[in-house]
């Protein structure tokens, strides 16, 4: 029986690459993302065209929508075996402030 992932952050950059991955490794993959997955719908279908695999569009920040996609993958897939967290969430600002007199890097 093939594993299920759920990948926030997989309309691009490290979740999408996370999602091809995955997916030419037999899994079935969730990509969600805040963003449109038309791009990224094209750049993993070229990669992991086999794969079965569901997209959500949505804010992970919100119970219902995390309730929502774990509520499908469940129906869909079976229980996820693994779950991973690329979206860049950040609400309280930058992650790191730069100095711009000195150059220092502050977290």
């Amino acid at each position: 029986m093939a594993r299920t992932v759920i990948i926030t952050g997989a309309a691009n950059g490290i979740g999408l690459a996370t999602a091809v991955a995955f997916g030419q490794d037999g899994a079935n993959v969730v990509l969600v993302d805040q963003k449109d997955f038309a791009a990224a719908g094209e750049a993993f279908f070229d990669h992991a065209e086999h794969t079965k695999f569901s997209m959500f569009s949505g804010d992970v920040t919100l119970n219902k929508f995390r309730e929502q996609v774990f509520a499908e993958t469940v129906e869909k897939f079976g229980a996820p075996n693994a779950l991973v967290l690329a979206a860049g969430i950040n609400k309280g600002g930058y992650a790191l402030k730069a100095n711009k007199e000195t150059g220092d890097i502050d977290l």
